[in-house]
């Protein structure tokens, strides 16, 4: 079996009581792929795509620093709520409330963490 190859989504709707989303997505065939998701569905296609994200992160080869990188070419995510979890010194990781589903950014290193954490602390010392 040929897999589907999405290029694009149509639309995404929540259902009138607001338990589902349906997902139009578009196929390179032309035929519109209907796919809808309940809360746990999302988490699970969220897990899902960001381990195609990692997986993919070296097939870019005109990456460049994520500091030249605008505002205007990254995904823009809708946080609800931040916090920092940094179980010692040397490990830390953002906490990400989206919607119905919470997400952990691993930090690279301590200096991060600590970077990340001064901004928190002070996020109108970080506008141009």
């Amino acid at each position: 079996m040929d897999p589907l190859r999405c290029v694009g989504i149509r639309q995404a709707v929540l259902s009138g009581d607001g338990s589902t989303v349906l997902l139009e997505m578009s196929m390179a065939n032309g035929k519109i792929f209907p796919l809808e998701l309940n809360a746990p569905g999302v988490e699970l296609m969220s897990r899902a795509l960001m381990a195609c994200a990692q997986a993919l992160g070296g097939a870019r080869p005109t990456e460049r620093a994520l500091a030249e990188t605008q505002a205007a070419e990254a995904v823009v995510v809708p946080v609800d709520e931040l916090a920092l979890y940094r179980p010692d010194d040397a490990s830390a990781q953002l906490l990400a409330r989206v919607g119905c589903i919470d997400l952990a950014l691993a930090l690279p290193n301590a200096a991060a963490a600590d970077a990340l954490a001064q901004a928190l602390r002070a996020p109108r010392s970080l506008s141009a």
